[in-house]
């Protein structure tokens, strides 16, 4: 897969499919792989670029200061060297605050805005969450059984850790991360993520909006009353609507990928609504 020499690093991106553009922000630590059910779908409609951000995966993973303007700033170079104005953006869980400031702050270059599982701010039960995780690399890394469990029991619903296929969730989400990030990164992001506070940057996004979770999502939930919810999202956001996938928890893109991306198509092929 081709590489972007983009702001002094390389970063590593795909393309998928034709038609109007759609650049996605996968979630801390895991890499485009967060996508792998959602892309093949949406691709029958759009041209899907996937990318790892700064970092992680197959792109450039510099021991430096990460932080959203750095993201932003690299999604903007890579839209500009494949002659991309505007796009549509969807962003999941840590990607979907990305995509929160990159439409803030570069409002002509998106089109639609797609949120995920994702927040302005976060609340004290997923700074609890993600400065856990932190100290779980902290002691023993990101190789290992207890990272990938905890994640998965914050991340998945019950009745998908009951199923058959949780085992096998669990070890893939293991080797997706140690394959993709390093421990100093890994902790250099999510302390970037549990510093965040996007709430002023709302009212500035102008692109329609759809905020899209699962309906038992326990790290970025609908309502979070001291941090900012997924309902926040939707109610500060000038053109923004919501759906919400039932019976998922924070990973509708693994859960939930048929609903969740029909729901997607359709919301950035309907026509923009009259202001």
């Amino acid at each position: 897969m081709p590489t972007a020499s983009i702001n002094g690093v390389n970063i590593w991106y795909k393309e998928t499919g034709e038609g109007p553009p759609i650049i996605q922000f996968h979630g801390g630590g895991y890499c485009h792989l967060n996508f792998q059910y959602a892309t093949p779908l949406l691709a029958k409609h759009f041209r899907v670029i996937d990318f790892d951000l700064r970092g992680c995966g197959q792109s450039d993973r510099p021991l430096q200061r990460y932080d959203f303007d750095v993201w932003s700033a690299d999604a903007a170079a890579l839209m500009d060297l494949l002659g991309i104005s505007r796009a549509h953006v969807h962003g999941t869980s840590m990607g979907g605050t990305i995509a929160i400031h990159f439409a803030a702050n570069y409002r002509r270059r998106v089109d639609k805005l797609v949120l995920n599982a994702c927040t302005a701010r976060l609340d004290r039960s997923g700074q609890i969450h993600y400065q856990n995780a932190i100290d779980i690399v902290e002691h023993i890394g990101v190789n290992n059984h207890t990272l990938a469990s905890y994640l998965a029991r914050q991340a998945l619903s019950r009745e998908f850790l009951d199923s058959p296929g949780a085992d096998e969730a669990i070890n893939r989400t293991q080797e997706i991360i140690a394959a993709n990030v390093s421990p100093e990164i890994y902790k250099r992001f999510y302390r970037t993520l549990l510093a965040a506070d996007f709430r002023p940057l709302l009212r500035k996004i102008s692109a329609p909006t759809l905020v899209i979770g699962g309906e038992h999502d326990m790290l970025t939930p609908w309502v979070a009353p001291n941090g900012s919810g997924m309902n926040d999202l939707a109610k500060n956001i000038r053109d923004a609507r919501k759906h919400v996938i039932r019976g998922s928890n924070h990973t509708t893109l693994f859960e939930n990928p048929e609903e969740h991306s029909q729901v997607v198509a359709r919301f950035l092929k309907a026509r923009k609504r009259k202001s």
